[in-house]
């Protein structure tokens, strides 16, 4: 397939370049089944995919709708879909981590199970670029996990110790009051951690609200705080 596409894009008038970014992207392009592909590797997911969405269900039906022929017959037993993004995982050979398109994964299950490969791009992206790339996805988004985004962005400034809040903020758009915020959920404990995810807005979620407000106290003022609390 390969040999005749580059037989093709020699005859058509485009330069080099767009012959090498054609043939690039058809080399990364391949069918893997659902069960071969991770949704959480080494970085975290940001977002859950909500089966109940509106947006979920139309990339449902969308996939459902077979493609047909100008005289209606069916060429293909699915509706259009944009590759979903996976990178290989060392050490697993035949394994992919997702990297995007958790919303066209989760659908594509939900219509063939594992019994049929879905089209994916393979990325040559590093954790580093995941994890940024990630972030950039899901921090303005109103459905995002709080407290996955703050990791995230610990483990960016591991990655750069040079780096401030502000280089946080301005790469990602944010205030650095804002970065701040994100940074300091990474004090919670686990079960304070899950509450803020979930976004609870119920009377049971005070203890989630008050570990939310104590996380961004400095340890000093923290520690005095939890004390008054207890007497």
């Amino acid at each position: 397939i390969i040999e005749d596409l580059k037989k093709k894009l020699d005859e058509m008038p485009i330069s080099a370049e767009e012959k090498a970014n054609i043939l690039r992207s058809v080399e990364n392009f391949k069918y893997v089944y659902p069960k071969q592909v991770l949704f959480n590797d080494k970085t975290l997911t940001l977002r859950e995919v909500d089966e109940t969405s509106p947006k979920f269900k139309q990339i449902v039906e969308s996939i459902k709708r077979p493609r047909t022929d100008a005289g209606g017959n069916v060429t293909v037993d699915h509706g259009m879909i944009l590759p979903i993004a996976i990178r290989n995982i060392i050490g697993r050979p035949g394994m992919y981590a997702l990297v995007d398109g958790g919303h066209r994964l989760k659908a594509w299950q939900t219509i063939f199970g594992e019994s049929k490969a879905i089209p994916a791009m393979i990325s040559d992206l590093d954790d580093e670029a995941v994890m940024i790339a990630q972030v950039e996805a899901n921090v303005h988004n109103v459905k995002q996990k709080r407290v996955e985004v703050g990791r995230h962005m610990r483990k960016l400034l591991n990655y750069h110790p040079d780096w401030t809040l502000s280089d946080i903020g301005m790469r990602f758009n944010l205030t650095t009051k804002a970065v701040q915020d994100y940074l300091s959920l990474n004090l919670l404990p686990e079960d304070i951690s899950a509450r803020v995810n979930k976004d609870e807005k119920d009377p049971d979620s005070l203890p989630a609200t008050v570990g939310y407000i104590l996380a961004k106290f400095t340890p000093t003022a923290k520690s005095t705080v939890e004390r008054k609390v207890e007497l």
